[in-house]
């Protein structure tokens, strides 16, 4: 079997919406699932969790450390799907039911756009005018101080997709998308004052596993909130009579400020934001649903990783770069959205500073070490805290209580996917469990807000984080002038956290002067020293006296995390003030293998690129800087980049000054390739006359021909020829070759066919004639299909890779698929040889001819119909059921069919997503997504068919895109950049490039053997 199986398995909340109103099952069917479910519950493994246990025989079935004990707090009919825990000044734990998911009342999906997210008929409004769904927020309430959490009562109720609530500011704040809500509550009754205020509105509800999430104050005073992956977001401040709208695509941190109604983008992009946590030194970070890591650290204005295909580029198409997530050693299997660090004094002090999560998927709590890394973190697993033996045990949320125990949601749910479509979700389930020491006593009733302002700030030192937050919020509330004194004192005396802590509560006052911010950016901590720069920033203006102290710690500040928010602050300020700091930080020679520095500090300075375009120019046109390793390294091919790919005579002439300014031929080479990667994908058609010829110079003195691709993109003279002999030298360095290859699949000319051709018949090296083939489907002419197809039926007979490829160039264009249909319909190439796949692209074409051939050979082209669906299943459970199989022999038959796109346990390609880190112990899911692979699939995967304006219609993922280009990696697993002028229409695929029936050809030993490793542990 060939690279093109795509095996596509669940993950968590992975939920595309195929229908508002949940679609209903007939007493037929009905009957028929049954009939499965009772076949599956009979095998050997687990049937997606077995029979819910009641909530007194899960509690049993939960193990921890030793030191810790379990307790249940709530359970159903109390809570339902309990999606996100949060307390009070009063101790009091407020659940949010997430109830209604995943389907929102009220709203009809009208169509799927073409990234496949859903359209709803009607923009729901907001309460109490809203369509009543069934979430819930609950109080629940220790008033006896056993711990018991006995009273209990509903704050609101009839909510539609409610994710989080958060306390402050008189009343409560609840993300209920599209809006967020404030609930005044000034007398603390717990019955709202009023309608509820919409702050925000424009939150997309396309996915409700994406939406707006995780309410938490940041100790700046700003409430801060995730965006989920495939959720588009058009923020727009209510409040306010003139505001503006903040668009972006899946995947960020936000934060809104409740008195000077501003939202901003913290940071974009991760790894699927459900989730926001805060260190105790006040940094940021959400978790994950990639790969083997545990989580992001995101620092203010950073740009991270996407998933470039559904969930689209950067906001900033001038980004040139990203962070990746935290390294991290041991194996994190996945899927910790929510984390805490805890600092809560009251577990053993082996948990004290560690992040400690919930991973759903894998039904446990882990426990995470983070060690520095640079300006970042790094982090290592430790021992699982707590884990479960019931397969319905499904942790969401995790919050440390104030009295320093952990407090977990248990969505408690036998589905972690919705690859079934039908509305059997068990909403009538839900827990809340606690971890606490085992000699733990239960804190007496209390209540914050009776505190004076004096006590408050003396809560800042408590050793329970929970108590200095919250102390913290509450001072922010009052916003107490009167205190500032009293702190400013404190601020001097204090040496450690309580002088972070105390800054913030100077914040909180208003107490945020020149001379507090001078001051504290003299502290002798570091964190204090940070979060001077910080806020003074978050201000976007500075006074001169604060300008000049931030370009001195700019020079001499010795923390790198220090150094990583000058560079963040800078990108706020004005250019007059940025650019001193700017360069400064470039100068810095020890930051250049930094893993955020340099990124921050040039996406500092590209915010200024254009409106201080003239100040920057200045500053190059001393030689001496081009050789600060900063700027060599990071700098100057991104501001010729940024520069070429803006465009317009101002920006391109700004590269031809840069390229004259270029002190040597190290620096000249710098500049022509920004050029050059600013034009990859397309001809350099407009360039101004003086830019034309400063490159023709640049290349004329360039004796290695390094930059030969830029001279057949700008049309150099002699380029062109040079190039194509390199394509057909067979001696030539293969990598060069290779990019040759691909520049003329890119840049159309027709002269390089004959010589791509023959490339294609001569060439010893199957990766110089993969990228042939690939470039070749840029030019529309009938000898490439026939020499393709000699070479196919010929001398590429039992070469899987170059007939996949072929067979991806064929399909491409109408007249040479229907030479390719002409060939099977000949009897020369068998039918069954050629994926289904390839086929469903054949059908793109509008031609009759190729339909009659198609359905001559295929038939109705069509995905499997439920009933063959279920009855593969049946097959399939029918095989698993005499036995286990042998791991052994299921790892060869794994190889020969899963691993050249599928990893597990470390071995294995990566076309599809790694398996290794996914619920392999449960049939049932394995069955489902093996036998309708189309029914999710998880957004880094998602298949998308181009049509080009030459004529062309491909398929592939995408690999990477930006404002000029769409990078596109076929079944082949081969990769076609094209520029964007070149697209008709870009549309996402509902139909996973894995086909339906990847096991029909297997024994049902065969089955049994591949199950049996599927299924196995990870050999250690």
């Amino acid at each position: 079997m060939n690279r093109r199986l795509l095996l596509v398995p669940i993950f968590f909340f992975a939920f595309a919406l195929l229908a508002a109103e949940p679609p209903k099952t007939g007493p037929a069917e009905a009957g028929q699932t049954k009939g499965l479910e009772d076949a599956l519950r009979n095998l050997h493994a687990p049937l997606a969790g077995g029979d819910p246990l009641s909530p007194q025989e899960s509690l049993k079935k939960l193990k921890v450390q030793d030191g810790l004990v379990v307790d249940l707090i709530a359970h159903e009919p109390t809570v339902r799907q309990p999606l996100h825990i949060s307390f009070d000044e009063r101790g009091r734990m407020w659940v949010v039911n997430y109830a209604q998911y995943p389907f929102p009342a009220g709203l009809k999906i009208v169509e799927y756009d073409r990234y496949i997210r859903a359209k709803f008929d009607k923009v729901p409004p907001p309460p109490p005018h809203h369509f009543k769904g069934a979430d819930y927020i609950t109080i629940h309430e220790d008033v006896k101080g056993d711990g018991s959490f006995s009273k209990v009562k509903t704050f609101v109720d009839g909510l539609n997709i409610a994710t989080s609530t958060l306390h402050g500011r008189g009343g409560v704040w609840v993300m209920n998308p599209p809006y967020l809500l404030f609930y005044p509550d000034k007398n603390r009754d717990d019955v709202p004052d009023s309608d509820p205020v919409v702050h925000l509105s424009g939150f997309g509800l396309e996915d409700t596993h994406a939406v707006a999430s995780s309410l938490m104050w940041g100790p700046d005073g700003w409430i801060y909130g995730a965006q989920g992956s495939t959720c588009t977001a058009k923020v727009r401040v209510e409040i306010e009579r003139e505001t503006t709208t903040t668009d972006f695509l899946g995947q960020a941190l936000w934060r809104y400020h409740p008195e000077k109604h501003k939202f901003e983008i913290f940071a974009e992009g991760g790894g699927n934001t459900f989730g926001v946590a805060f260190d105790e030194k006040g940094r940021l970070y959400s978790g994950t649903n990639w790969g083997n890591f545990r989580g992001l650290y995101y620092v203010q204005g950073g740009y991270y990783v996407k998933g470039w295909g559904k969930h689209g580029p950067l906001t900033n198409p001038y980004a040139l770069g990203f962070f990746e997530h935290m390294p991290h050693t041991g194996n994190a299997d996945r899927l910790t959205h929510t984390f805490i660090f805890y600092n809560g004094g009251a577990l053993p002090e082996r948990f004290e500073g560690k992040i400690i999560g919930p991973s759903p998927l894998q039904r446990r709590i882990h426990v995470t070490r983070e060690e520095p890394l640079g300006s970042s973190y790094r982090t290592f697993e430790e021992p699982f805290l707590l884990t479960s033996g019931d397969g319905w045990f499904r942790p969401v949320d995790l919050k440390a209580g104030p009295d320093g125990a952990l407090y977990i949601a248990d969505l408690y749910e036998n589905r972690i996917s919705h690859v079934d479509p039908r509305d059997n979700w068990h909403r009538q389930s839900g827990r809340v469990y606690r971890i606490r020491s085992e000699d733990a006593k239960p804190i007496q009733p209390f209540d914050l807000s009776a505190k004076s302002g004096a006590e408050l700030v003396e809560l800042l030192r408590n050793k329970n984080r929970w108590f200095r937050e919250t102390a913290l919020r509450l001072l922010y509330d009052r916003k107490d002038a009167s205190l500032v004194p009293l702190l400013k004192s404190k601020l001097v005396e204090y040496s450690g956290q309580d002088a972070l802590e105390v800054l913030w509560a100077l914040h909180a006052c208003g107490g945020f002067d020149e001379a507090v911010t001078l001051q504290a950016a003299s502290h002798a901590l570091a964190d204090v020293r940070r979060w001077a720069v910080r806020l003074a920033g978050d201000r976007n203006e500075v006074s001169p006296k604060v300008a000049e102290k931030l370009i001195e710690m700019a020079a001499k500040e010795s923390a790198p995390q220090v150094r990583s928010q000058l560079a963040s602050t800078a990108k706020r300020l004005p250019g007059s003030d940025a650019l001193p700091i700017i360069f400064e930080l470039l100068k810095r020679t020890e930051d250049t293998g930094d893993v955020h520095i340099p990124l921050l500090t040039w996406w500092a300075l590209e915010a200024k690129s254009e409106k201080d375009r003239e100040s920057i120019m200045r500053r190059f046109d001393d030689a001496g800087l081009w050789h600060l390793p900063m700027i060599e390294k990071f700098i100057t091919e991104r501001i010729v980049q940024r520069y070429a790919l803006a465009g317009g005579d101002e920006n391109l002439l700004a590269c031809a000054r840069l390229l004259r300014a270029a002190p040597d031929a190290k620096a000249t080479d710098q500049v022509l390739s920004g050029l050059e990667k600013a034009f990859a994908g397309r001809v350099a058609s407009k360039f101004p006359e003086e830019l034309k010829l400063s490159v023709a110079h640049a290349l004329k003195a360039d004796p290695s021909g390094k930059h030969l691709s830029l001279g057949v993109r700008v049309g150099h003279p002699g380029a062109l020829a040079s190039a194509l002999a390199v394509v057909g030298d067979e001696t030539s360095n293969k990598e060069r070759r290779s990019e040759f290859i691909r520049l003329f699949g890119e840049v159309p000319h027709p002269s390089s066919v004959p010589v791509l051709l023959k490339v294609l018949r001569e060439s010893k090296s199957q990766s110089i004639q993969l990228a042939a083939l690939t470039a070749l489907q840029r030019y529309d002419s009938p000898a490439i299909s026939t020499a393709v197809l000699e070479q196919y039926t010929g001398p590429w007979a039992n070469e899987t890779d170059l007939q996949a490829a072929a067979q991806n160039l064929l399909a491409s264009r109408p007249t040479w698929a229907l030479a390719l249909l002409q060939v099977v319909d000949s009897g020369k190439v068998a039918p069954r040889t050629i994926p289904l796949d390839v086929v469903r692209t054949i059908k793109h074409h509008a031609d009759e001819r190729i339909g009659m051939l198609v359905v001559k050979h295929w038939g109705k082209v069509r995905a499997a119909t439920p009933d063959e669906k279920r009855a593969e299943m049946f097959r399939l459970a029918a095989a698993l059921k005499p036995g286990r199989g042998d791991e052994k022999a299921g790892k060869l038959v794994f190889t020969n069919t899963c691993a050249k796109c599928h990893k597990l346990f470390g071995e294995g390609a990566t076309i599809g997503p790694e398996l290794t880190g996914y619920e392999r112990d449960n049939i049932r899911y394995w069955l489902e997504n093996i036998v309708d692979p189309s029914a999710v699939i998880r957004d880094e995967y998602l298949a998308f068919v181009i049509d080009t304006k030459d004529g062309r219609t491909l398929t592939g993922i995408i690999a990477a895109q930006d404002k000029v280009t769409v990078t596109l990696k076929l079944s082949d697993a081969q990769q076609v950049r094209l520029a964007r002028e070149q697209i008709e229409e870009l549309r996402a695929s509902p139909i996973s490039l894995m086909p339906e029936d990847v096991l029909k050809d297997l024994n049902d030993q065969q089955v049994r053997d591949l199950f049996a490793y599927l299924m196995s542990r990870p050999k250690k």
